[in-house]
């Protein structure tokens, strides 16, 4: 497999991974997953809210949530069903 291959593979697979975070933040369920996702991995739920947050803001142009406290409230809702 030459290099010209190899840049294209990683360009699909890229395009993949960037596709299922467009398909999963679009949605409130997907939201929460990738927020409790990214949580293990930050210091703090309000740190994991903001940079999920922050994602949506840049794939879809607005943020999904204007503050914290509605995201708390989404995700009580979402934890009891």
């Amino acid at each position: 497999m030459n290099q010209y291959q190899k840049a294209e593979q990683f360009e699909l697979r890229l395009k993949a991974l960037a596709y299922d975070l467009v398909v999963k933040l679009g949605t409130t369920a997907g939201f929460m997953e990738y927020y409790f996702k990214v949580l293990q991995k930050c210091r703090t739920q309000t740190q994991a809210f903001e940079l999920v947050n922050l994602l949506h803001y840049l794939i879809f142009g607005k943020y999904k949530y204007s503050e914290i406290q509605s995201f708390r409230n989404s995700r009580k809702n979402y934890l009891k069903n």
